[in-house]
């Protein structure tokens, strides 16, 4: 028993080595086979850092110091599904999206076998859905069913008797993969539900694969090959309608196909997959390497590294789930159709835009670690600038739905292409992009000069030209912003800022100063001409005739949250900015387009008696999206309690309505009778999504790599119910910093870990209890743990137990902006929106708009 004892802990040791990272335990002494200490931790020299496998824990090495009780692992797998599923209650038909990364995704419903789309690959469907069978007999559903979970890569449903079915889409793969297993072993089947007509097909069957191939040999057809091939034996009974359950409780076509994919010996655990392909021998292929590879295991490995490369754990599980959710559904909407992009939203908007696809970059591809796949996107972008002279030079597309179909009428998809150019490179450290980049930003900001660059260093543009675009049958705008919008002077600030930079480094000495003087320029004509000092509010535009427009809307936050390197308005201004807009525009679901005090204020989206819906799209209807603007700007002064509950309600629609796991594109401002919120526009939209997740690692956390300067910032502004934190943060070439913290009381400790073979500056920049925010910078070692204990009552950072010293980076604004909240839906209101029908229609037709 001894010696088994002893081989036990030198295992266990062995397994400690492999898994912490970059350490060793030196192991000495084994006494009587059951005493042994670690004395001592000796660094390893410049080590490679190897992500978790199935199953297996990411470790962080215990400090010396005195934190106490931290579960010091990140998310085994097994933890981490259970923690993320999505359990519908077996009688519920819930909407739920699964991307394939390539041209399509599978829209299914829970407890339903033909609700939903199906897997949509480009614009065909052909697999829709499955049954599975135990001797024959079908495990039905809308009976058997005990729990259906929605996961990240497909469903789990538990049925009575012990069976549970699994499908899952393969991601990047064109296949699929169906799974019914038992307690004990019995005969397994499975019965795949197609769309289209049996005639259609030709069957082959070996003793190795069945697959369906289109008639005339696949010429003039619509549909792919398909091979199907099992994890063990099986046996195909094509039925002829022998079998009513697959008949009529499948609800199937009387010219639908009609297969029982069975098992030859009993069995616990009988899977079936699905490859596709543009001949018979890619699919063959394709199926026989999901056979030999465990290939729906393979999923799960796969979408489980892709969700904790990045992480964010704390103890609030709900939010943990729906953060995971929101990356997952981004993720969902990064597909290869005209090369590497980004759709803007499901089911309508199956193209790349340009401004949806940078503004959900950052939340999408670069909080989740995935900085090769965003250079991709951002290159695929670059390759569609025009070239040709004329206004549009130096523009990317506002909208592809073609390789030979781009559209450039858009004022702000260039700019925040340049913005993401610059973000990428102070996540990635990638400087040397920056010099094969910058052609594409030379012409970008050149072209905006030549042609849309007024005396006062303004950025102009068309009425509908801006993220707020709607048009009349086309023409007259919805919602005027012409000539100069508020955020495309804060974007067109932010592209010069860039430019700057990027001309430094590849020695453009001349477009250096050239640009940095006009964004100077640009700087002191926008306090002077948006800002209000008077009244302390900020222009949403200028008009044409040189006034301000200073209805209430979102776009003032952008001056906020789009600079990356310096201010557009100094600190005061930028609070009175989210004293207005939280007490005008913020509701529990998100903040309105336009404020409830407006004249032009449109309360319900789709209200078809009084108006067409593109009428309040940004009149008054909510945008997901923009909930990121006021979460970054409330964390930012201090609030982000209340920043908090927007964030918790937002959870909530992620976690249970529409389509669970994502968001939709838009609310309505007033929510119906019984309260509830409602939901329109897209079902999934990537920059609601990718919104969300920012604001977690961005803002809740803080996390913001700055390796043009060497630096990680960290500026933290956690919800005081937060009292426990892991987070694996990846930047840089393969590097990433591991932090677990733990909260008593006012005191947080943390132990930080950095996995890099580089040694890096840590800029912290805590906001304390006041609201009052301190900088601290400290250096941390290649491999290095520090501990960090955070006072935020007192407002002190202590370095492995020794106080350092921090300057005041901002002084509190919580006398300025004063107590803030929800505002209440005045559902009880008359608006003039409402009065008559197509109010505002005839306004703007009669040339009556202000």
């Amino acid at each position: 028993l001894s010696l088994g004892f002893i081989l036990e802990v030198a295992f266990f040791c062995y397994k400690i080595k492999e898994t912490i990272m970059n350490k060793k335990y030196l192991i000495i002494g084994i006494t009587m086979g059951l005493l042994f200490s670690c004395v001592s931790k000796l660094p390893v020299n410049k080590p490679k850092y190897i992500p978790p496998t199935i199953n297996e824990s990411i470790a962080i090495p215990k400090s010396d110091t005195t934190i106490k009780e931290i579960d010091n692992t990140m998310i085994s797998q097994n933890e981490f599904y259970n923690s993320i599923g999505i359990t519908v209650d077996n009688k519920d038909k819930k909407q739920f999206i699964i991307g394939d990364n390539i041209a399509g995704y599978y829209e299914g419903y829970t407890n339903s076998y033909t609700k939903g789309a199906g897997y949509l690959m480009g614009n065909k469907v052909i697999f829709k859905n499955f049954g599975s069978f135990n001797s024959g007999k079908l495990l039905y559903r809308k009976k058997d069913t005990i729990t259906q979970n929605v996961m990240p890569y497909g469903t789990v449903i538990n049925l009575n008797g012990g069976f549970t079915e699994e499908l899952a889409i393969h991601s990047k793969n064109h296949s699929l993969s169906m799974r019914v297993t038992s307690k004990n072993d019995t005969k397994l089947g499975i019965a795949p539900i197609l769309q289209g007509s049996v005639k259609n097909w030709d069957f082959i069957a070996t003793d190795k694969y069945f697959a369906l191939s289109p008639k005339n040999g696949g010429k003039d057809r619509d549909t792919d090959f398909m091979v199907f091939i099992a994890n063990q034996p099986f046996n195909v009974d094509m039925n002829n309608g022998k079998n009513p359950e697959i008949e009529t409780l499948l609800k199937l076509k009387e010219t639908s196909f009609r297969a029982l994919f069975s098992g030859i010996n009993p069995t616990k655990d009988f899977i079936l997959y699905m490859a596709f392909g543009s001949t018979l021998e890619e699919a063959k292929e394709k199926a026989a390497l999901l056979q030999k590879s465990d290939g729906h295991q393979l999923e799960k490995n796969k979408i489980y590294n892709l969700l904790t490369k990045s992480l964010l754990w704390t103890n609030d599980d709900e939010y943990n789930q729906a953060l995971t959710w929101a990356k997952y559904s981004a993720y969902t909407m990064v597909v290869e159709e005209f090369g590497k992009g980004i759709w803007a939203g499901l089911p309508w908007f199956k193209d790349n835009w340009g401004r949806d696809t940078f503004i959900a970059l950052p939340g999408t591809l670069l909080v989740s670690g995935n900085f090769e796949e965003a250079k991709e996107v951002i290159n695929n972008f670059a390759t569609f600038q025009n070239l040709e002279e004329g206004e549009d030079y130096g523009r990317v597309p506002n909208r592809v739905t073609s390789l030979d179909n781009m559209i450039y009428n858009t004022t702000d998809g260039t700019p925040w292409l340049i913005r993401e150019i610059y973000e990428y490179i102070q996540y990635s450290g990638d400087t040397e992009y920056g010099k094969e980049i910058f052609p594409v930003v030379k012409r970008a900001i050149e072209g905006a000069i030549e042609n849309f660059v007024d005396d006062d260093g303004f950025m102009n543009h068309d009425a509908a030209d801006t993220w707020m675009d709607a048009r009349i049958n086309n023409k007259e705008p919805w919602s005027d912003r012409g000539s100069k919008a508020v955020e495309i002077q804060a974007l067109w600030f932010s592209m010069l800022e860039s430019g700057v930079y990027l001309a430094d480094k590849n020695g453009e000495t001349e477009l250096n100063k050239k640009w940095d003087k006009l964004a100077q320029k640009l700087k002191t004509n926008f306090y002077n001409k948006f800002w209000d000092k008077e009244n302390k509010i900020i222009a949403d535009r200028i008009r044409e005739d040189g006034s301000p427009d200073q209805r209430v809307r979102p776009n003032q936050l952008m001056v906020i949250s789009i600079p990356l390197k310096n201010e557009l308005l100094n600190l005061d201004s930028e609070a009175m900015i989210v004293k207005n807009t939280t007490t005008d525009l913020l509701y529990p679901y998100g903040i309105t387009s336009l404020s409830e005090d407006d004249p032009y204020f449109h309360p319900f989206h789709e209200n078809p008696k009084y108006y067409h819906k593109d009428a309040a799209y940004h009149n008054g209807t909510i945008w997901g999206w923009n909930a990121g603007l006021i979460v970054t700007g409330l964390n930012k002064f201090g609030y982000q309690d209340l920043a908090y509950k927007l964030t918790k309600n937002l959870s909530n629609q992620i976690l249970t309505m529409g389509a669970i796991g994502s968001m939709s594109e838009n609310l309505s401002a007033f929510p119906d009778k019984n309260g509830d919120p409602i939901l329109s526009g897209t079902f999934s939209q990537a920059w609601s999504v990718s919104e969300f997740a920012r604001n977690g690692y961005q803002d809740y956390l803080g996390f913001r790599p700055s390796l043009l300067e060497n630096s990680l910032k960290i500026s933290p502004s956690f919800p005081t119910s937060w009292n426990k934190i892991k987070a694996e943060l990846p930047f840089g070439d393969s590097e990433s910093i591991t932090i677990v913290g733990n909260k008593n009381n006012n005191i947080w400790e943390f132990s930080i870990l950095l996995n890099s073979s580089t040694s890096r500056d840590i800029n912290w920049s805590g906001i304390d209890n006041l609201g009052v925010r301190r900088e601290y910078t400290f250096k941390t070692e290649p491999y290095s743990t520090q501990m960090l204990i955070w006072n935020t009552a007192e407002s002190t950072l202590k370095l492995n137990g020794t106080p350092i010293k921090g300057n005041i980076v901002m002084n509190s604004f919580k006398e300025e902006i004063g107590d803030l909240n929800f505002r209440t839906p005045n559902v009880n209101k008359s608006f003039p929106s409402t009065s008559n029908r197509d109010v505002l229609k005839g306004i703007i037709l009669n040339k009556e708009y202000k």
